[in-house]
């Protein structure tokens, strides 16, 4: 039985020499590696129409989601986000899955800006919640080091909490509990093979073999025994096998499930 699995959350490379009429060459690894579909994840106004075109390219292959990271809300943030609406629209021949990634990231602030940026990025994480309830989509969150912080707003727009996944997760069982008890969901990363990530295993154990969602979060966070060098969505393959290992079960069985949960919370479409 050969395997189906999906990366939930990738940004995928421009490759040289890359055309319309070309495949890739990390997408043709994935699918080598039993990585039939990914989800390339927007962050900024210069990857929105790229991974539009993916998806238009490789239809029930690449899906796409547009949004802007909290690390690209800028002094502009404003009139980048004027442009967001017209790309979400579910009319469109390959709508996004998505709005993400959104939510806010206090790491790297310039000393001088600190407070304007972070008011910037609750401002921007407000107004794309807003879009995603208008527009009927769910959310991916990026909340590094700042979980209460993005709880708090989902509450304060009452934004349904069972459309938000709260990507690469790299707490621990109490913050994962934390955000269940919502309705949201978590997603698992390369992290869960490092030597030093016991918390995350133990948040991964809690989290239910039952509830999983795989990703790579590529180009970053390359699982074990690649830690440190370039990640990919074919590297899902080897979370998968771990994640066999972890819960008792099969490559198989992780495939199965984790497609499952992660078609069901981004829509997508029946594969073929």
């Amino acid at each position: 039985m050969s395997l189906h699995l999906i990366d939930s959350h990738c940004h995928p490379p421009e490759e040289s020499g890359e055309t319309e009429l070309s495949t890739p060459e990390w997408l043709q690894r994935s699918q080598e590696a039993g990585v039939r579909e990914c989800i390339a994840i927007g962050t900024d106004l210069d990857d929105w129409s790229r991974y539009q075109g993916l998806a238009k390219r490789f239809p029930g292959i690449v899906h796409w989601t547009a949004g802007l990271h909290p690390c690209h809300v800028e002094e502009n943030y404003e009139e980048v986000l004027a442009q967001l609406p017209p790309l979400l629209r579910r009319d469109q021949a390959v709508p996004p899955c998505a709005l993400g990634e959104i939510g806010l990231d206090f790491t790297r602030l310039p000393k001088d800006r600190k407070e304007v940026r972070m008011a910037s990025q609750r401002n921007a994480f407000v107004q794309q919640l807003e879009m995603a309830k208008e527009h009927d989509l769910p959310v991916v969150i990026h909340s590094r080091g700042t979980v209460s912080e993005s709880l708090e707003i989902l509450s304060e727009t009452k934004f349904p909490c069972e459309r938000a996944i709260f990507h690469c997760f790299s707490e621990g069982e109490e913050t994962l509990e934390t955000i269940r008890a919502t309705g949201a969901r978590c997603s698992f990363t390369g992290i869960i093979t490092f030597k030093n990530a016991r918390e995350v295993r133990e948040a991964l154990e809690a989290n239910g073999l039952e509830n999983l969602i795989l990703e790579t979060d590529s180009p970053y966070l390359s699982p074990e025994p690649y830690r440190g060098k370039k990640n990919e969505p074919a590297r899902v393959a080897r979370l998968a096998e771990y994640c066999a290992e972890f819960f008792a079960t099969t490559p198989e069985k992780i495939a199965e499930i984790s497609r499952r949960n992660t078609r069901d919370f981004f829509r997508l479409p029946p594969s073929e």
